[in-house]
Order: C-alpha cells, then structure tokens, then sequence
C-alpha cells in the first residue's frame, strides 16, 4: 500500500514496437521509483502491445493495456476522450505523464487529463519538422500546451519544433536523455568471441528500428563503398522493423557475408563492446539515445547533421557528423577512423567522459521530477 504522502504519476503512450521513447520511459519511471515516486505505464492497444508491456515488465516497470487510453495515431473521438478522463480521473495519480513518438501534442488528450482535475505534462520525443500541410496540427499543439503545466524536449531540436509551432518557451523544459550505467562492459575479446567476430575485423555497428528514416540504406552503400580497404569492413545491424526483409535482400546483394542481421537484441554491450565504430545515418532524431549507448562503451559514433544528432555527437571531439543521405561521405568518415586507431580511440574516450558527465539519468530523473510535481507555469 502507498504511503499517503507518496507521488504517483501515470505515464501515457501509443507503442508498436520498442524504440527509444520506451526506452527513457523505462529508465525515467526507474529512476522515479528508486526517488519513492509510484509510476505506472498505460498503453492503448496497438496490436503489439503485450510484448510491449513484457519488455517493460522486464526491467521492473509496471505497464498495462487499456481500451480507453488514447492513440496517437488516430483522432480521438469525444466519446473516448471522455472514457479517459473517467480513467484519469479514477486513478487518483498526482500527475499524468503524456508521451508523444510524434512531433506533436494531441489537445484532446490534454483536455481530458484537465478534466480529470490531474496535473498534465507532455513529452515531446520527436521532431520531424513541420509543413504547409501541418498547420491544424501546429495549431492543436499550440492550445495543448496552453493547457499543459509543463512540455518536456529531450533536445534543443525539439524544443525548437514545439516553439515553431507557437509554444511558449517558458512552457518548455529541455531535459537531455540519461543513462544508467551499463550492466555489463565486456572487453573487446570477449565481445568478439561472443559473437563469433575474428580479432583483426573491422567492425561497424548500428542498432535502431528497421525503418526507412533510419537511413540504413545510406549505411549500407556506405559500407559497400569501402570493400577495398584491408580487411574490408564488417557491419553488425541489430533490430527489427517493417523493412526487415528489404534491408536483409540489399545487404546481401551489395555486402554478401560481409554484413549481418542481428534481429532484435534485448543487450547490446556485446554488439557495441566488438564495435570500431557506431554509424547511423538517420533521416532525422529527436535525440538519438544508441550514440550515448555506444559512447558508454568507448565507440565514437557517425551520425547526421540534423535534428538532436549535433546535440550528442560533437564532430570532430567525440565522433562525426556527415550530411543526410550521403553514403560516399559517411563512406569517407568511416575510412578516416578505420585508417587511423589513435584518432578513434580518442574520439571513443572522448566520448565515454561525455555521456558520464552529461548524460547520467540521475540528473534526468531529478529534472523530470520538477516537472512532473513542480508548480505550473
């Protein structure tokens, strides 16, 4: 039972697969429990969603499925978005926690936590830009965060998207990721020898969901590019994604074995602790958590000029940037490390002091706290 002085929050999301947003979620609701906070995770049915719940279950969060918790994938009817502020309501959390894989706020989501009489704090995890065709949703994410007590970017990116479309920069708290440290390191050796990798091999690695916006396409012309180095490189690709089958048939067409698909991959330390180098190429991020991830175990990263990938990658100190779908520049940017060990591994310790000094989730864990329970701006 709670002690009544015990701060509850309920956190809200819309997930099809494991991803990032999950992943902070995870880690923040962590983070809170071990500050004396009750967090619960609430799903709408997603048709994934009980592999979803078992992944949270597995590192300690409590998660559950719920008719009425809303989908951001789809407009909310009134009718439902009463049926959720009954459950808001009767849930009698100190505040509601509403996360968003999309670059934008639902305002009926938001008006019925209001109605509920809860607290309402929006996470933002995304941020893709917005069109001529975006202005409704410019326009509903403006009254949204009218009504929110608090709007949480996890970049600058971010923060300047929501600002884009007319929220208030007081509204807006930029809370970087964090990360606990990891719960295992291996050593290089036993990596490799985990995973079957020879010594000598050049190793470049990505993990992220199989999806066009990845950019997994650039990496694999990329890698392609550089068969003539000696030895040529060998890419490790984990995840799981709806472009599974077409990345796996170009893989082998353009690299052969030169390239594996690791599938979903519950630890990655042994990925990242064999890896030379982390490369992702994406099309665009709200923040980027897997170049922290491998920053944790000493590999620079290569990622894009765009969205939060400048904000966690430090060209030229602690990795590289290259422009956006272009594969003979990230081709380039991975031979200038492969020809030069001194370089990547500065440019990997670099980063490692980075991500303990920047990136730990005790600090995100106590900024999220102010948030969530603070006063209301």
């Amino acid at each position: 039972m709670l002690n009544k002085n015990t701060r509850t929050v309920l956190f809200i999301a819309t997930s099809t697969a494991v991803g990032g947003m999950e992943r902070v979620m995870a880690g923040v609701a962590k983070r809170l429990a071990e500050d004396g906070v009750a967090v619960e995770v609430l799903l709408s049915p997603s048709g994934n969603e009980q592999e979803i719940v078992g992944w949270f279950g597995t590192r300690g969060v409590a998660a559950r499925t719920h008719p009425a918790a809303p989908d951001v994938h789809q407009t909310l009817p009134w009718r439902q978005m009463m049926d959720f502020t009954r459950l808001a309501a009767s849930l009698r959390v100190d505040a509601v926690n509403l996360h968003y894989g999309v670059g934008h706020i639902s305002l009926k989501d938001v008006l019925a936590v209001r109605l509920a009489g809860r607290r309402c704090v929006a996470t933002v995890h995304a941020a893709p830009g917005w069109g001529p065709e975006d202005r409704r949703v410019m326009r509903a994410t403006r009254w949204a965060s009218m009504l929110c007590d608090r709007v949480i970017a996890h970049s600058q990116a971010t923060r300047a998207h929501l600002m884009a479309a007319g929220v208030a920069s007081a509204k807006i708290a930029c809370i970087p990721c964090g990360l606990e440290p990891p719960a295992r390191t291996p050593t290089r050796a036993e990596a490799r020898v985990k995973l079957g990798v020879c010594d000598e091999a050049f190793v470049v690695s990505a993990a992220a969901r199989l999806v066009p916006e990845k950019g997994l396409d650039t990496l694999l012309e990329a890698v392609c590019d550089l068969r003539a180095l000696a030895p040529p490189p060998l890419l490790l690709i984990a995840g799981a994604g709806p472009d599974d089958i077409r990345l796996r048939a170009m893989g082998a067409r353009l690299l052969g074995d030169r390239v594996r698909f690791l599938g979903h991959v519950a630890d990655l330390s042994e990925m990242y602790a064999a890896s030379d180098v982390f490369a992702l190429p994406s099309l665009m991020e709200g923040f980027g958590l897997v170049y922290l991830e491998a920053a944790q175990h000493g590999v620079p990263s290569i990622g894009t000029n765009v969205g939060a990938i400048p904000e966690v990658i430090q060209d030229g100190v602690t990795g590289a940037l290259v422009p956006v779908g272009d594969a003979k520049a990230l081709a380039s940017s991975i031979r200038a490390l492969a020809c030069d060990p001194q370089r990547r591994q500065a440019l990997g310790q670099a980063a490692r002091r980075r991500v303990v000094s920047e990136f730990g989730m005790e600090r995100m864990g106590e900024q999220y706290r102010r948030a969530l329970f603070g006063r209301s701006r």
